[in-house]
């Protein structure tokens, strides 16, 4: 059992995570198996080790369900069953994270039902915290294009019962269309400067025929979704890919280190390798300067904490390197004293000390030289 998915699932979940499951599973309105609850229960004491001996199927039959026979379909089933439920606690929990996409949920139901008045009441206060956002990503233009669907529905079908149709003040025809608009060149743009910082490591054929002329378009005129800054965001880093020219370098800089209440965490941690990649093709061709932009863009990342794609991943040790070689490369020895001092924790365990052993050799220092600078 111990290789199932089953527990592949639950190797993936904290202690909050387990404990929140423990609830989910003993709700009556998600689970009336009690051999369910004994399975899981079984397994929770496992966690997070999941010893494998204590895992094989066989042996966990007897432990929970008597010394008769072992029946291999019933376990499946119960193996199933629970595999199910914690399935269905992780699309609870992924609901959950997003409040403005389970609330259009609601209006969704509330509308089917014909609820108007409780329509109205929570269609107001979604669409005031959809405003209050501070970040204009993809989710927030789908989300603003479905509550004008909702309410363009809402009022065509209030004309027709009223016999009234002379057009309502609002446009919100108009605003659907402009939001889904953004919707789409977000993504879109979002796609094919993924597949640009991709080119050099993998070879690509992919046609982007249709984009390519809106990204033309773009260019060429200066409206609403230039200056949208997710928008803009995306079209400087294509540029930059694509025509290797210092202002979109520029650009994309000022937008890193001045646009955060903008442009979220994954949107800077992604802008952030575009920008390394045209720091080391131009240190490549000769221009030395891009060296200590380099450090540059190391110190921000450090500082805006974008330099994990996520909290719970390890400090990745080739990242790691590069940052201590580079400080090392232009002479700030102090300040690679505080970074191992600070972060060389964050790497994997597994790896620390092999790693901090190869960079002090490959660096051409000895441990007495810099004597704080690989304590370990």
């Amino acid at each position: 059992m111990v290789k199932t998915n089953l527990i592949s699932v639950f190797r993936k979940l904290d202690q909050k995570e387990i404990k929140e499951f423990s609830e989910f599973i003993r709700s009556p309105f998600f689970n009336k198996n009690f051999n369910v609850i004994r399975l899981y229960e079984y397994i929770r004491k496992q966690y997070p080790e999941f010893d494998e001996e204590k895992l094989e199927k066989k042996y966990v039959y007897k432990k929970l369900f008597g010394k008769g026979p072992y029946n291999d379909g019933f376990m499946r089933t119960v193996m199933f069953n629970l595999g199910k439920l914690v399935e269905g606690y992780l699309a609870y929990s992924h609901f959950k994270k997003d409040p403005i996409k389970s609330s259009v949920s609601l209006l969704q139901e509330l509308r089917s039902r014909k609820l108007d008045k409780v329509f109205l009441k929570n269609f107001e206060e979604v669409k005031k915290n959809l405003n209050n956002s501070q970040t204009k990503s993809a989710d927030y233009y789908f989300h603003k294009y479905e509550l004008n669907d909702l309410i363009e529905d809402f009022i065509n079908i209030t004309r027709y019962k009223n016999k009234n149709l002379q057009d309502f003040k609002e446009d919100t025809l108009q605003n659907s269309v402009d939001n889904l608009t953004h919707f789409y060149l977000i993504k879109a743009l979002g796609k094919l400067r993924f597949l640009l910082a991709k080119q050099d490591f993998i070879a690509l054929d992919i046609k982007f025929n249709f984009i390519e002329s809106i990204i033309e378009l773009l260019k060429s005129i200066k409206n609403e979704y230039v200056n949208d800054p997710v928008i803009a965001l995306h079209l400087n880093e294509i540029l930059l890919l694509k025509e290797s020219k210092e202002e979109y370098y520029t650009a994309l800089k000022k937008l890193l280190t001045q646009g955060q209440s903008e442009i979220d965490t994954d949107l800077r941690y992604s802008l952030l390798n575009v920008l390394h990649i045209f720091c080391n093709k131009q240190t490549f061709l000769g221009n030395t300067k891009y060296v200590k932009e380099r450090f540059e863009l190391y110190k921000i990342a450090l500082k805006q904490k974008i330099y994990k794609g996520s909290e719970d991943r390890y400090f990745d040790g080739i990242l790691f390197g590069n940052m201590l070689l580079t400080s090392l490369k232009i002479g700030e020895i102090d300040w690679a004293e505080d970074f191992v001092d600070k972060y060389s924790n964050e790497l994997s365990p597994e790896n620390r000390d092999g790693l901090l052993i190869t960079l002090c050799r490959g660096s051409g220092f000895l441990r007495g030289n810099f004597p704080n600078l690989f304590r370990f």
